[in-house]
């Protein structure tokens, strides 16, 4: 009925909304410390050796700061593809779940996929005030945001939709990787007072 489908949009809309906020909320509380660092910094805080790993975590990268690299890269090999293996697991829909012709909220227990998809605006969220003043980078996060809106809208197709920007982000993450690790390499070479391995792992893989 019309009233059962309002119901359901409303319902639908709810949840997209608190997923979104909830996850902005969550990645706000993660990017506190480098935030609260940083200010520290720029009053000009006194160097200490406990600060090492948060004083690494603003070495600029692109314009914007390891940290957030980092923390999209935990994101990236951790929590996005267990989120896209809980929804695979429990998928319980008539096709094949990469064949899935629905929305993310149809029949078939997809919420794993939805989990991604906020857990991934929410990190956009956060790291895009960081990044702002890379045109490269802002593109990338507001096409993201975007796109990530229009996929847990989308009547169908949902799950390749969503699935598709997963493979993306692992690409990302080989990416992320490469971008530390060579402005480690440079850093190192120069004359650093810490210690990066000088293996090109890391690179071969991302030429791969």
């Amino acid at each position: 009925s019309i009233h059962g489908h309002c119901g359901t949009a409303s319902a639908m809309e709810s949840e997209i909304l608190l997923g979104c906020a909830l996850t902005s909320l969550v990645g706000f509380i993660l990017f506190a410390p480098l935030n609260q660092h940083r200010r520290w910094r720029q009053g000009a805080g006194k160097d200490d050796p406990r600060d090492f790993f948060l004083d690494m975590a603003l070495v600029k990268i692109e314009s914007t700061e390891q940290g957030p690299f980092l923390i999209s890269m935990t994101f990236q090999g951790l929590l996005y593809p267990s989120a896209i293996c809980w929804a695979w697991g429990r998928w319980s829909g008539t096709e094949a779940f990469l064949d899935s012709q629905g929305s993310v909220f149809k029949p078939g227990d997809p919420f794993g996929v939805r989990v991604f998809l906020y857990a991934f605006f929410g990190y956009l969220m956060n790291d895009l005030p960081l990044c702002w003043s890379n045109p490269l980078f802002r593109l990338h996060h507001l096409v993201c945001l975007v796109g990530i809106i229009m996929t847990l809208l989308a009547p169908e197709s949902g799950v390749p939709f969503s699935v598709g920007i997963f493979t993306m982000e692992l690409g990302s993450l080989v990416y992320n990787a490469w971008l530390i690790d060579e402005t480690m390499q440079q850093l190192r070479r120069r004359r650093l007072n810490f210690w990066w391995p000088s293996s090109n792992v890391i690179n071969v893989a991302y030429k791969a």
